[in-house]
């Protein structure tokens, strides 16, 4: 085998490599913002419902 394409082959499969990592670097940051949004969206529908119904949710009862 020739060493020159070994090299070749090795700096491709490299580049490959990083390149799928920064891909998946965007997906998880792209993920984290999202759940960043949903959880400031829904913080104040729990205050909400805490006002309306400050009883409910609280405990939970149970007996055997």
């Amino acid at each position: 085998m020739d060493i020159a394409a070994l090299s070749v082959i090795k700096s491709m499969a490299h580049i490959k490599q990083q390149a799928g990592i920064q891909v998946l670097k965007m997906a998880m940051d792209s993920s984290q913002q999202n759940a960043d949004f949903y959880t400031r969206m829904l913080a104040p529908v729990k205050q909400m419902e805490q006002s309306v119904s400050p009883h409910l949710g609280r405990y939970i009862d149970i007996r055997v």
